[in-house]
């Protein structure tokens, strides 16, 4: 068995060889007693032993940033599509509240006491959204004597919150808002009127 030469100019450790059994060690290892023998590592050794540490170090600092940055993606990105719901939802109401159709649902969670057609409306509107219902407020607003042209107001408001909990200073608490308006395209349901939830604690209304 051959062995490549060690350069022995810098002592950084020490390794130990057990030469029983036919083995052979390495001629600059020196013997201390018996079978067993110890020589020094060379300084390129060493260094790859220290580079293997110091590559541990650095991903034990790296992982819990890369951990931080990943909730935040999740975070943050669930309240882009949160608020990409909310607008969705309103303006799929609205549309089909500007030809007379708000559906025929009336079973929804609503602050206050809106008319049956009205009523179908908000909750079409927090359907749509896809949200949390009990989360969801919503305002309707139009001119009681509109004529054909005029504008109905969908307004729409949701509070977002942290998934994760890490990012929860920044994003709990933000109520973000939506809100269309489109042209009324004809008679609109007899029972339809004006109306307005409770707005969410922190939000308030700015429909119209």
């Amino acid at each position: 068995m051959e062995f490549s030469s060690w350069s022995r100019n810098v002592a950084l450790d020490y390794e130990k060889w057990d030469c029983s059994e036919g083995i052979r060690c390495p001629e600059d290892a020196t013997e201390i007693g018996g079978t067993m023998r110890w020589r020094h590592v060379s300084s390129e050794k060493a260094a790859a032993r220290g580079e293997r540490g110091a590559s541990l170090v650095e991903a034990a600092m790296v992982l819990p940033l890369l951990i931080i940055l990943f909730l935040g993606i999740v975070d943050f990105g669930v309240a882009i599509s949160d608020y990409n719901q909310l607008r969705q939802g309103v303006r799929e109401s609205t549309r089909r509240a500007v030809v007379a159709d708000v559906g025929s649902n009336s079973s929804c969670s609503i602050s206050g006491s809106p008319s049956g057609d009205t009523q179908r409306l908000v909750c079409l509107t927090k359907d749509k959204t896809g949200l949390d219902e009990n989360n969801v407020r919503v305002e309707i607003k139009f001119d009681p004597s509109y004529e054909e042209g005029d504008a109905l107001i969908v307004c729409a408001q949701y509070p977002l919150s942290s998934i994760s909990g890490l990012f929860g200073g920044l994003i709990d608490g933000i109520v973000v808002h939506a809100q269309l308006d489109m042209r009324i395209e004809k008679k609109l349901v007899p029972d339809l009127g004006a109306f307005q939830e409770a707005a969410l604690p922190g939000g308030s209304w700015s429909c119209g």
